[in-house]
């Protein structure tokens, strides 16, 4: 019930508002905000979903980041999100960014079920967003939710998703397949999603990278 409370007292412009929750008759319900739009995950990779631009794109990381940084700053005691991925970004009317689920991450131990408490753990580790330094402390770790917003800048840059397994070995990996290109232009240009190719200037496209690369560095 304390981390219910300290929940429902988020209020950020980029987070989604738990409103209300029940413990009634054996079920454990919460209630948040209506977010009538998409995650960002359908915005980015469902081909039904007009391509966002690059000022759009833009938008939604520094909502992402505000959001972060809210948690990690203004909350006492810090809150990590501890799993931070593109669909758990829903996208208002707007195409504003509001983050679900913020600190609730701390209850997921309590959960009855093991098994389902490993397969989630699995789940979350091998989603591509987890430095392979913070598989074992996936929650709890302000670090970690750094290193997933990075692989989310990734995404958003490059279109692609943060793990694919129907790619040949050496580009399964989003992080491991552009660690490399990040500090060569050219190579750096050739990453950029197909639908926005030529509306980013290097000199933006080389601060972008820079701030994927200080995200993403491996901290022991």
């Amino acid at each position: 019930m304390e981390v219910i409370r300290i929940a429902s007292r988020l209020r950020h412009p980029n987070i989604v508002a738990l409103i209300g929750y029940s413990v009634g008759h054996g079920n454990h319900l919460l209630v948040y905000e209506y977010i009538r739009k998409v995650t960002l995950d359908d915005a980015l990779h469902n081909v039904l979903c007009m391509p966002l631009t690059w000022s759009l794109r833009l938008r939604i990381a520094i909502g992402v980041a505000r959001a972060l940084n809210y948690l990690h700053t203004s909350c006492v005691p810090p809150i990590t999100h501890s799993n931070l991925k593109a669909a758990n970004i829903l996208l208002d009317e707007d195409l504003n960014p509001r983050i679900c689920d913020c600190g609730l991450a701390v209850l997921r131990p309590l959960a009855s079920n093991s098994v389902k408490i490993k397969a989630s753990d699995m789940a979350i580790a091998d989603s591509g967003y987890v430095a392979p330094e913070h598989v074992k402390r996936v929650s709890g770790n302000p670090k970690a939710d750094i290193y997933s917003f990075g692989v989310l800048l990734l995404e958003i840059l490059t279109g692609k998703r943060p793990f694919d397994s129907s790619k040949p070995k050496g580009e399964q990996s989003l992080v491991e397949w552009a660690s490399s290109k990040l500090h060569d232009s050219e190579s750096l240009l050739e990453m950029v999603d197909p639908t926005m190719k030529r509306t980013i200037s290097i000199r933006a496209l080389s601060s972008y990278a820079d701030i994927i690369s200080q995200c993403i560095q491996v901290v022991q």
